[in-house]
């Protein structure tokens, strides 16, 4: 019984999708001093003398850094702080990289304040090894005028066994081979069907012209 195909050939390999990787968790807190909460909860600007990254370790301070939107020098109330974390935030997500993180404030003297970012990361997720399609079956249709046997002597894509793009192709080069040495002119269409992941069932549909 043939199957009809259902996707074109140049999808075979990408049947097998690796599903996508959760979205990462990232967890914020925020400490200060008894005067840099006094100080942040009059809304008074404070002038920002330095600030530190630690705990970073999947992505890089160069990347965390050129996210900020806040700099040394600068005069910074807590809403500003806040959009600085959530910028990093950002770079955290868009790396796919779950941590916690705390923002720390220390005011050494009166009107300035030290900002440091203490970062825990999450450990890298294992590697996963590249999902492989397999053979189910291998179905041809439209020969008439060479046997099904004498096709099925030249496949060598057996069920169970891996299958990829090169290899649909040259089982197809060895069919047409039999119609050329019988000097049968010939045009094959190879696709395939997939019945459940990394499973798939190669299909030729063969269209013969008269023989010479």
């Amino acid at each position: 019984m043939s199957v009809k195909p259902d996707r074109p050939l140049v999808r075979i390999v990408l049947a097998s999708a690796l599903a996508l990787a959760a979205q990462p968790a990232l967890q914020t807190g925020m400490a200060a001093s008894a005067q840099a909460q006094g100080t942040a909860s009059t809304g008074k600007g404070m002038k920002l003398l330095k600030i530190t990254v630690t705990g970073n370790r999947r992505v890089s301070t160069a990347d965390i850094t050129s996210a900020m939107t806040i700099s040394v020098g600068q005069t910074v109330r807590r809403a500003d702080l806040q959009s600085n974390l959530n910028a990093i935030l950002d770079v955290y997500r868009k790396a796919n990289v779950g941590a916690s993180f705390k923002q720390k404030m220390t005011i050494p003297h009166p009107g300035q304040v030290l900002v440091a970012y203490m970062i825990e990361e999450q450990a890298a997720p294992p590697a996963q090894a590249a999902a492989v399609l397999r053979a189910d079956r291998v179905t041809f249709e439209g020969n008439k005028q060479i046997t099904s046997g004498a096709i099925q002597s030249v496949i060598t894509i057996k069920p169970g066994e891996p299958v990829d793009e090169a290899k649909v192709s040259t089982n197809m080069q060895a069919i047409m081979g039999l119609y050329k040495k019988a000097g049968i002119g010939v045009q094959i269409t190879p696709s395939a069907t997939y019945p459940q992941p990394n499973h798939a069932i190669v299909d030729y549909r063969i269209q013969e012209k008269a023989a010479d």
